[in-house]
């Protein structure tokens, strides 16, 4: 089973909420609540905030090599 398939409900399911939300530039605090809950519960370590932006946050996984960085942005 891929990825896409054990995590894609739980996926939809958060995507959706965010849809929901629409919430603008710098702004987007219930939308990072909920992103920030799902990479907890799978088990990232979550620092927020970040770069002196209360909606900025980074999920960690794992260590050692490779490293591998996503960038999200929500527009």
């Amino acid at each position: 089973m891929g990825m896409v398939e054990k995590y894609g409900d739980e996926l939809y399911t958060l995507l959706s909420k965010i849809w929901g939300y629409a919430e603008t530039g710098f702004e987007e605090f219930q939308s990072a609540e909920v992103m920030k809950a799902f990479l907890a519960e799978h088990g990232f370590a979550v620092e927020s905030p970040v770069a002196g932006m209360e909606t900025a946050y980074v999920g960690t996984y794992g260590s050692g090599k490779p490293v591998i960085c996503l960038l999200a942005e929500y527009d």
